[in-house]
């Protein structure tokens, strides 16, 4: 009987070890939570202000805190802001990905035209 009753703990023991070791593991492999800001420049200008690395600072403490590869920066325009942005990111320790897109960049100067999209880029490694 004693055999038994120890069998049978020590077979409910590793199968909870074994789910602990299953949650730990899908923990560490979950992508990151789905992150984006925009960034808008004033007209003539690719200097960032306090509200703008505040976005900034934030990304960066986002793509750091789940682990990710970095941050990808979309730019509407020719990439001047983009990599002022992405300079801004790497002072922080995140690697940035510009990707220009002039097929949206609209005429004239919009707000639009003059926007930059952070996102957080997919976990690429678990890591730390």
């Amino acid at each position: 009987m004693i055999r038994l009753t120890t069998l049978t703990l020590g077979s409910a023991m590793l199968g909870h070890l074994d789910f602990v070791a299953d949650y730990a593991i899908a923990q560490t492999l979950a992508a990151c939570p789905s992150h984006e800001a925009v960034v808008y420049f004033t007209a003539d200008s690719a200097t960032l202000d306090s509200q703008q690395n505040f976005a900034v600072v934030s990304m960066a403490e986002a793509a750091r805190s789940c682990g990710a590869s970095g941050v990808l920066v979309q730019a509407n325009d020719d990439g001047e802001r983009a990599r002022a942005v992405a300079t801004a990111l790497g002072q922080r320790g995140v690697k940035a990905t510009i990707v220009v897109q002039p097929a949206l960049a609209l005429s004239g100067d919009t707000m639009i035209a003059r926007s930059i999209t952070l996102r957080v880029a997919n976990q690429t490694s678990t890591s730390s």
